[in-house]
């Protein structure tokens, strides 16, 4: 049918909005490094086996719009979590608006040679082994994803390993608070009595 080819493209371009709306609250209670990690592992497999799926032996159609479908939804996931994670990591908040200004156009610029290549690649080994290829990017990400991972969880724990002693330090300089006497306001005679004189002699 003439229509199936439109509507199969538009439901795999208008997935990406659920799928950012359930990226970021994901994110938000498991964390964003490991979302994209999981995000890019299922887009990156995905990109592998597609392949030799709609270019190989046999119809695999309905597979093949099933896979897509969950590339694209899991495609679209991981990329508002990248901006966010560069907000995060910074030490200086200064710096955020450069930082992530960076971060996208590195991101719009690697797709560059993917566009140039690929159609010789295509030509070289075949579209289902190009695709395949395409595995590579997903892979490098998912190993950075790791290693953010591992410095923000070791991070967390040493803030958690300080706040205890930093909190210890602050009651022990913190000095001890005695009650004072009210500017303005003096004590009646009965009541003031020197430490060496006796009571009876203060009256």
């Amino acid at each position: 049918r003439s229509g199936s080819p439109s509507l199969a493209a538009f439901t795999l371009i208008s997935s990406a909005f659920l799928s950012c709306s359930v990226g970021g609250r994901l994110s938000d209670r498991y964390g964003r490094a490991p979302l994209c990690f999981w995000a890019m592992a299922v887009s990156g497999t995905i990109t592998v086996i597609i392949g030799p799926l709609l270019y190989g032996p046999g119809s695999h159609t309905g597979v093949v719009f099933f896979l897509t479908l969950v590339w694209g939804f899991t495609l679209a996931m991981d990329s508002p979590q990248f901006s966010a994670l560069v907000t995060e990591v910074l030490d200086d908040t200064r710096d955020t608006g450069t930082a992530v200004t960076l971060q996208m156009a590195v991101g719009f610029t690697v797709t560059l040679p993917t566009l140039v290549f690929l159609p010789p690649v295509a030509n070289a080994v075949g579209d289902e082994y190009a695709l395949t290829l395409l595995g590579l990017g997903p892979l490098i990400g998912c190993m950075c994803m790791a290693r953010l991972h591992m410095l923000l969880l070791r991070e967390h724990k040493q803030q958690q390993q300080q706040s205890p002693q930093q909190g210890q330090q602050q009651q022990e300089k913190r000095p001890s608070q005695q009650p004072q006497a009210q500017p303005g306001r003096q004590q009646p005679l009965h009541r003031q009595r020197s430490k060496d004189q006796p009571a009876e002699l203060v009256r």
